[in-house]
């Protein structure tokens, strides 16, 4: 009997401590959940107050994009802001615009703990001929002439610009053949500094505009006509056949994944009509 009591006691232990498990798990994830979506509230809000700041819309619509982020108003040129979540219950800002014509480049931020875009590039980069730009900044390209014409004095100025916005965190640099990103390695705590963030990336916009002009111009006169096949950003194969371009942005795609993405699929340009 005493026996047979000593195991009836162990088992009752063993649920109530199996409960109490479930109930502190439960209790973990009601706050996590909590935490996450106050963070998300306050992500939208700052989103919010920094569109009426530069004139955009905020996009907020799960069946568009996985996480709400900011565009601009037609006739500005197209960008946006998106701020990205982080391992740390955080977000990083990125904005990011469409370019055409463009090769690889990237200005990866010395001592970052992110990994740049290209590890197996390695080396030690580019050299712009600005030693101070070169111990902060690590550049990797396709083409370093267009590089060096990217990166000029204006451009590493607006880059020194938005690092200083907020604690000084690092701002990374991408360019494609689609698109321009630039990302800050820090949350920015309000719309005044986001506001400041987009005008940092809108004129970097510019210079890398700038660049494709003076490299293309110097194209057409010392090489032959560039390849101007363009691959879907849809699909990712050439647009050979069946093809539309973005009356907006002028981005090149398949008419089925035209139909399949309801518009143009860059990010932050929306637009709905197309040229054929």
């Amino acid at each position: 009997m005493n026996r047979l009591s000593a195991e009836l006691v162990a088992w009752a232990v063993a649920l109530v401590l199996a409960g109490l498990l479930v109930w502190g798990i439960r209790l973990y994830l009601a706050l996590h959940d909590r935490r996450r979506d106050r963070f998300s509230r306050r992500r939208l809000r700052l989103l919010q107050d920094t569109a009426l700041e530069l004139g955009a819309d905020v996009v907020d619509d799960p069946r568009e994009a996985g996480l709400p982020y900011l565009k601009s108003r037609p006739p500005d040129r197209p960008y946006g802001l998106a701020l990205a979540p982080t391992d740390e219950a955080e977000y990083f800002p990125i904005f990011e615009a469409p370019v055409r014509g463009a090769v690889f480049v990237e200005a990866w931020p010395a001592g970052s703990p992110y990994p740049p875009m290209r590890v197996s590039m390695g080396g030690d980069g580019v050299t712009i001929g600005d030693a101070e730009f070169e111990r902060a900044y690590i550049v990797r390209a396709d083409d370093p002439h267009f590089a060096r014409s990217l990166l000029g004095p204006e451009a590493r100025s607006l880059l020194e610009e938005g690092r200083k916005i907020g604690g000084g965190g690092r701002l990374r640099l991408n360019v494609d053949r689609l698109r321009l990103r630039i990302r800050k390695e820090e949350a920015l705590a309000s719309a005044r500094e986001l506001a400041a963030f987009v005008r940092v990336g809108l004129g970097l916009l510019e210079q890398t505009r700038e660049a494709l002009e003076s490299r293309d111009a110097v194209q057409y006169f010392d090489a032959p006509a560039p390849d101007t096949k363009s691959n879907c950003p849809v699909c990712a194969a050439a647009v050979e056949d069946r093809r539309v371009v973005c009356r907006r942005c002028k981005t090149p795609h398949h008419r089925e994944c035209w139909e399949y993405a309801r518009g143009c699929s860059m990010f932050a340009c929306g637009e709905s009509r197309f040229s054929i």
